[in-house]
């Protein structure tokens, strides 16, 4: 009885766990999406002004009706590849600090169980200054490779490229 009430919280907390991971990716994309749509809102006047007239002389009468949805659908489309480099850079900034303090802590606590050093992580400044310099390197090498798998690394995780974009 007290193995299948331990799965059951198991079960649970998987599910939990599911569902607030669920709801911080929607609400990342709901907000990327509405950085897009205003993004491509505020472009709009501008492109009107610049594409309308140049499209109008371009263009034969036939197609002159469709001038306004292609500048609409092309500022949506800036906007959306605007506000997505954004989330990029965003999100690189994020997993660099964090990635960062996470590798000066766990390479201190190992100084410490091995006797190198006999200072907590909470009692100095060691761990935020390393930390710091780490994510701004891993940051600034993420930025030259555009934010993508440099080539060995593509080729070693793919799998779990293809897995995450399933």
């Amino acid at each position: 009885m007290l193995h299948n009430d331990k799965a059951r919280n198991t079960a649970r907390l998987t599910i939990a766990l599911y569902l607030a991971v669920l709801a911080t990716l929607k609400l990342e994309f709901a907000r990327t999406i509405a950085l897009a749509v205003s993004i491509g809102e505020h472009l709009r006047p501008l492109a009107a002004k610049a594409m309308v007239p140049v499209l109008s002389h371009v263009l034969p009468p036939a197609y002159h009706r469709w001038i306004n949805v292609t500048v609409n659908y092309s500022c949506k489309a800036v906007g959306v590849w605007t506000a997505w480099y954004v989330q990029r850079v965003v999100s690189a900034y994020h997993s660099a600090i964090r990635g960062g303090l996470l590798c000066t802590r766990a390479l201190l606590a190992h100084a410490n169980r091995r006797g190198l050093l006999a200072v907590k992580h909470d009692e100095t400044m060691l761990d935020e200054y390393a930390g710091w310099a780490l994510a701004a390197g891993g940051f600034y090498f993420q930025f030259k490779c555009n934010f993508a798998l440099p080539a060995p690394f593509n080729l070693l995780l793919w799998p779990f490229v293809a897995a995450e974009n399933y």
